[in-house]
């Protein structure tokens, strides 16, 4: 296979590998690596080889996504169910678990926190099962990613209310009886201007990839609906913290926008939290403070 693939530009080793551990596992769960260089002789049977023939010419002929193949992908130490009703949980977005965390300290049982744009729940699981006591909610517009989700949570045990809403149109938060909010948004980020998109995006649904103006659509769409939400009277959080994933190239258009919109603002204020996030991580998301306008 090797011989056969090895000049495609989406031709690893590492992916070779993996197909084999997945066409040689039994009832879903793939064989270790470590299998394979333990039986160098192992011998695959016809069901086997035709697997991994078809994952194979996918992976490396197609360029389908590995995990796609594998209906799986790994975030922050365990397995999520994904397909392609779905994006692919990406290791930069294990940023947004690291600033909840910092976020919520000891006081877990004081915070409410809702994912927008949940798809795989991939965050929304991990926040409750790092963070047992926090309250969690995850929201996305597609019935679709919310089954793959809803089969996610069940499968890990994650207590996570799941609610189809364009946004945070449906979500009401006088519902919920808590002193802080947490609001994180992995939102439809990418400009398809951008000269670095990879052959293999084109497997993912492009209704949770792609955004207009810079890739900034739905972030500003979405910023304008905490702004109606939060200054709503019957939201009575104490704390609010607003947490975005976004391109390192955006950083800065965003934060003139929020400049410009919310500055002169009489209903809610936005102010960056730089301490939240270490070093680094600060080139995927972006951490932001509401203050409601004081009546």
């Amino acid at each position: 296979m090797q011989d056969r693939y090895g000049q495609s530009p989406f031709f690893s080793k590492l992916d070779l590998e993996l197909i084999l551990c997945y066409c040689l596992g039994e009832g879903g769960a793939s064989k270790d690596r470590s299998f394979l260089a333990a039986h160098p002789e192992i011998e695959i049977n016809f069901d086997q080889g035709m697997a991994a023939e078809i994952a194979v010419h996918k992976r490396f002929s197609e360029g389908e996504p590995l995990a796609y193949i594998l209906g799986k992908k790994e975030f922050y130490g365990r397995d999520f169910c994904v397909d392609n009703r779905v994006l692919i949980p990406r290791p930069e977005t294990e940023t947004l678990i690291n600033a909840v965390k910092k976020i919520v300290g000891e006081k877990q049982d004081q915070f409410l926190l809702v994912d927008v744009g949940t798809g795989s729940a991939c965050i929304a699981a991990t926040v409750k099962l790092e963070l047992p006591k926090v309250q969690v909610v995850g929201v996305d517009i597609s019935e679709w990613a919310l089954t793959v989700a809803k089969e996610n949570v069940d499968k890990l045990g994650a207590e996570v209310e799941l609610l189809q809403s364009d946004l945070l149109e449906k979500v009401d938060f006088s519902a919920y009886d808590k002193e802080s909010l947490i609001i994180v948004a992995n939102l439809p980020y990418v400009d398809k201007n951008w000269d670095w998109i990879s052959r293999e995006l084109a497997f993912e649904p492009e209704t949770a990839l792609y955004a207009r103006d810079g890739g900034l659509a739905e972030i500003k769409r979405f910023l304008q609906q905490v702004e109606e939400k939060v200054s709503d009277k019957c939201c009575n959080f104490d704390n609010i913290y607003v947490i975005l994933e976004l391109d390192s190239s955006q950083k800065d258009p965003l934060l003139k926008y929020i400049e410009k919109t919310f500055s002169g603002n009489q209903r809610i204020k936005l102010k960056q939290n730089k301490k939240i996030l270490a070093q680094g991580e600060d080139n995927f998301a972006l951490v932001f403070e509401v203050c409601k306008a004081i009546a």
